[in-house]
């Protein structure tokens, strides 16, 4: 079953639902000299931790080769509310970092903030966005996102020869529902 987006592009997914990230370099991948991109997943969690899901941490980042499929599983949960303003719903990202070089993005990673660190609301101020969506025509079809890998130079930065980019997929996560999600994820290089 695939996972339902919303309007503002996030995936709804229920408490303790099994997601199941399916994920290939499309077939049409081609640069001389490459073997494929390199790819590493993250997570950005709502208790504002970053973890690295796949491959496993202490792991090099996973080589896709074209047309070859490798997936990976997450149980999506709402973590217990830590004051009486918690909601009962959280957002997660998930980050996949694409690179045409080996590279480690361990260094991103940091522990979830503890509960003690939420003992009251904090006095912020509240921002409501309004957006309006329409509902898709289609349904059904794999979701696919083009990826652009940047030259550092691009981005102002010093001149190395890898190129690199991220891919966010965000899940938003109710603990009213409870059934099992599956997601596709189809990296594309658009680089010429």
């Amino acid at each position: 079953m695939k996972v339902p987006k919303s309007c503002d592009g996030s995936y709804c997914v229920a408490h303790k639902a099994l997601v199941t990230y399916n994920f290939r370099l499309s077939q049409d991948y081609s640069r001389p000299g490459s073997k494929g991109l390199y790819v590493s997943f993250y997570m950005f969690s709502a208790t504002w931790g970053i973890s690295k899901l796949h491959p496993a941490p202490g792991q090099p980042a996973l080589l896709l080769v074209p047309g070859k499929a490798e997936y990976f599983r997450l149980e999506m949960s709402v973590p217990p509310p830590r004051n009486i303003e918690d909601q009962a719903d959280v957002e997660d990202t998930i980050r996949v970092c694409v690179c045409d070089a080996s590279r480690s993005w361990e260094d991103i990673t940091l522990s979830d903030l503890p509960a003690e660190a939420f003992r009251g609301p904090l006095k912020t101020e509240s921002v409501v966005l309004e957006a309006t969506c329409a509902k898709s025509g289609s349904t059904g079809a794999i979701t696919s996102r083009k990826v652009i890998l940047y030259d550092c130079d691009q981005r102002g930065e010093e001149e190395l020869e890898e190129k690199w980019e991220f891919v966010d997929v965000i899940l938003h996560t109710a603990s009213a529902l409870i059934i099992q999600q599956e997601n596709d994820i189809d990296i594309k290089d658009t680089v010429g």
